[in-house]
């Protein structure tokens, strides 16, 4: 009733384009200039007058100037409205003016993209029939989630009203923005619909089909493994999903089903909380005279290949009831896909393993899937997990490093073991090992070259030494983990390569703009594509050397001339509203340690622990919980002030 109301009022229409739209063109002088400039070519063809060629040489520079200064005002306007995403598409139009559309066959890359468990673990689908069975067979046990609760209008009036306006349109081709249009009227009868299914422990087919979009990974996609294929759900179905989720975070939250080691899909989680707890234990291992034995380990295509039967029984372990398995079941199974490249559609085909990504269970679904991969290593190395990352590491003294390379090869023996009995591929090529110390230690000992290279993936639970079968890790100087390049001795130099190279190949692109662009849409550009680069995980290269704090603030001192369109220092970005970059770290910092005091969610890997400064001042450890009440007093940091000052401005 919804979709004939759509199609009655707003009927949806397809036009098709042969070449970039150019609006500006539609200019009637424009148009008259460009008919006596055909006119005066055509003679010109025709005649050897010179005459005749200069009144159209002429005309036709008018025309260029014309056409030129046009576009620059029709720009201007179009990057001047209130609309973000409208902005961004004249954004997009100029700076990627002819972007490669994909040549892949739908129904072939359809068809790639749901076989991917088949082909990386070997995986045999169990039917419906096979499901049920193991969850009869399943033992209820007290305190258990029960059942999905029923949910109230309120509750689905304020999931609706969250909805983004501007997100994708699903299969069914209801937009988001008309639903949260009648989000009061429709809220009633959806309210009905969701109770009816919870009641039954059935998830609706028709929310169940989802379009398919392949998104490339790297510049130039030329075969399917360059593509990654996105789920995009029917709105109402993420609704559904929203309600369900509150349910399950409260459940997850109330039994602590979620290791503390886990950072990603949570709330005050975030790969700059995971990395500073990793830079911490290496420091303090530096701090006793340890080196720190470190392994990347890479899972392939982690999150389309789980298994249906093996989370329906981890989650029964976790506490969940056999009545909430069957409506997992229902809401994991018979999931169909097609694939939409532009206007090309290919067949409905079944998913038979995995997640679909883009959905708001998948990341929580994943999570509970990985969460026993720690305990399973073992209490010798330590495991930080974020998403399908994982990272070991173990830190020892270096007259015991052969003995560090056994404690870790035995955790990496049961990794194999733990991946292979959880149908995940763990990816020998990309897995990656590397030795940190510093680099007084790495002149004292020789571990680097010679010690690291027993470090291997075991195969068969063999002795790494007598199985030739087993793959012996890539000894890495330098890994990018979680956008960050980590080097072997803890310096950062590469990782600030990178920034400054990246944030000045954007500002060699940004200045397309610069002639089109108002000063507000500038600066806002350079906020969201230069000053992001360098505020990303700024805490854990915190502090950093003068030598490579200076490249950062030229990086931003280059933001601010693209802004102002002059030269400019550090008093013009003070007038910009930035603080340079010393204070804007200090800054960051100031926040970080406050939610770590004050908000509940906060990871417990990286409270604070405040210490009597004494005579040497302050001295904070993002580990260890509080176990007194904290005197506030004692949180004073001496660049504070400089802080203030910068901001009074």
């Amino acid at each position: 009733m919804f979709t004939d109301c759509l199609e009655r009022h707003v009927p949806m229409k397809r036009v098709k384009i042969t070449r970039p739209p150019a609006p500006w063109l539609n200019d009637e002088n424009i148009r008259d200039l460009q008919a006596q400039r055909n006119k005066l070519r055509h003679e010109t063809r025709n005649t050897s007058d010179p005459t005749v060629r200069a009144t159209y040489r002429e005309l036709r520079n008018m025309l260029k100037s014309k056409i030129k200064k046009a576009k620059r005002n029709f720009m201007q306007r179009a990057l001047s409205k209130r609309n973000s995403k409208a902005v961004w598409q004249v954004i997009h139009r100029v700076l990627k003016p002819n972007p490669q559309p994909l040549r892949q066959d739908p129904n072939s890359l359809n068809s790639y993209f749901c076989n991917i468990a088949e082909r990386t673990v070997n995986a045999t689908n169990k039917t419906i029939e096979e499901l049920h069975a193991i969850i009869d067979s399943l033992e209820e046990c007290g305190n258990n989630f029960c059942t999905l609760r029923p949910v109230a209008y309120h509750e689905v009036l304020r999931e609706i009203k969250s909805l983004r306006s501007d997100c994708s349109t699903g299969s069914d081709q209801i937009p988001a923005k008309f639903i949260k249009l009648v989000a009061e009227d429709i809220s009633s009868p959806l309210t009905h619909i969701i109770n009816c299914c919870i009641e039954k422990e059935y998830f609706p087919s028709a929310w169940k089909l989802a379009r398919t979009s392949p998104i490339p990974k790297i510049n130039n996609p030329t075969t399917n493994n360059d593509l990654r294929g996105i789920s995009i759900l029917p709105v109402l179905s993420k609704v559904y999903e929203k309600l369900v989720l509150r349910q399950m975070a409260e459940f997850i939250d109330l039994k602590h089903l979620l290791p503390s080691h886990m950072s990603g899909f949570r709330k005050g989680h975030s790969t700059t909380t995971a990395l500073i707890n990793i830079r911490d234990d290496i420091i303090k291992a530096m701090n006793r005279g340890e080196v720190t034995i470190m392994v990347f380990a890479d899972f392939s295509k982690a999150f389309d290949t789980v298994h249906f039967d093996i989370i329906i029984r981890k989650l029964h372990l976790m506490g969940f009831s056999t009545q909430f398995l069957r409506w997992m079941m229902s809401y994991l199974t018979e999931r169909q896909q097609y694939v939409q490249i532009d206007d090309k559609k290919s067949g409905k085909l079944y998913t038979n393993f995995g997640v679909p990504q883009g959905s708001i269970l998948g990341p929580v679904l994943f999570n509970l899937y990985v969460a026993d991969l720690a305990d399973e290593l073992g209490t010798v190395c330590n495991c930080h997990q974020y998403a399908d990352d994982t990272t070991i590491y173990n830190s020892v003294k270096p007259k015991d490093f052969q003995l560090g390379v056994e404690q870790m090869n035995n955790s990496l023996t049961n990794l194999t073991r733990w991946s292979d009995e959880s149908k995940l591929a763990l990816n020998n090529n990309k897995t990656k090992a590397m030795l940190i110390t510093t680099s007084q230690m790495a002149n004292y000992h020789s571990l680097r070259t010679e010690g690291m290279m027993n470090i291997c993936l075991d195969n068969n639970n063999n002795s790494c030494n007598n199985n030739r079968n087993n793959k012996f890790l890539e000894v890495m100087e330098s890994y990018k983990l979680l956008g960050v390049h980590l080097s072997n001795n803890l310096r950062w130099d590469k990782h600030i390569n990178e920034t400054v190279s990246s944030c000045y190949a954007s500002l060699a692109i940004l200045r397309k703009l610069r002639n089109m662009a108002l000063f507000d849409l500038r600066k806002r550009l350079a906020e969201t594509l230069i000053l992001s680069k360098l505020d990303y995980c700024d805490l854990v290269f915190y502090p950093l050397p003068a030598k490579l704090l200076k490249r950062l603030q030229r990086v931003q001192s280059s933001a601010a001339c693209f802004v102002t369109g002059k030269f400019s220092k550090e008093d013009a970005v003070l007038k910009l509203g930035w603080l340079p970059l010393l204070e804007r770290r200090d800054w960051h910092l100031l926040k970080t340690a406050f939610k770590a005091l004050n908000y509940d969610q906060w990871p417990e890997y990286a409270k604070l622990k405040l210490y009597n400064p004494g005579r040497s001042g302050l001295r904070s450890c993002s580990k260890d919980l509080l176990e007194t009440p904290i005197d506030r007093t004692y949180f004073n940091i001496p660049q504070l002030n400089v802080s203030i000052n910068y901001l009074k401005p």
